[in-house]
């Protein structure tokens, strides 16, 4: 029974990463309000090319919260928010690098017009985030940063 639990939200957080990532689905505002599965933020930390440990830490989930997390195989709406947040900036990064590894690895390098911080490290925070968003936005726009 447990097996079978942790293989329903392994397949949940395949499908609302992929979900994002392709067009933000509607879908995603009912799942955070439920609550993401767990699996989901090693879904997107293996999408972004980091380790689960980094992806915690961006999440600002303890290694005793998330233990908890796993255990109850699911986040809290906080939490999961959050990872949407993360998956948000691949998916537009990736719309406008044209390539999710690319994307990846823009977001992953230190940005002068974040005060040389890498857009995932400027993300902590939805204001920094926006900050995010908004550089991709110039950078689509050919607007100088």
């Amino acid at each position: 029974m447990a097996e079978q639990a942790k293989r329903t939200g392994q397949r949940e957080a395949v499908g609302t990463v992929d979900a994002i990532l392709e067009h933000g689905s509607p879908m995603t505002v009912q799942s955070v309000r439920e609550g993401l599965a767990i699996h989901t933020v090693d879904r997107l930390a293996g999408r972004l090319g980091v380790t689960s440990t980094t992806m915690q830490r961006w999440l600002s989930l303890s290694k005793q919260t998330y233990a908890r997390r796993r255990k109850q195989g699911r986040l809290s709406v906080a939490e999961s928010d959050r990872v949407v947040r993360y998956a948000e900036l691949l998916r537009c990064a990736a719309e406008f690098l044209g390539d999710g590894d690319a994307a990846a690895r823009w977001l992953s390098t230190p940005a002068a017009a974040l005060g040389g911080e890498a857009p995932l490290d400027h993300a902590t925070t939805e204001f920094g985030a926006r900050d995010v968003l908004r550089l991709i936005g110039r950078l689509e726009h050919g607007i100088p940063t």
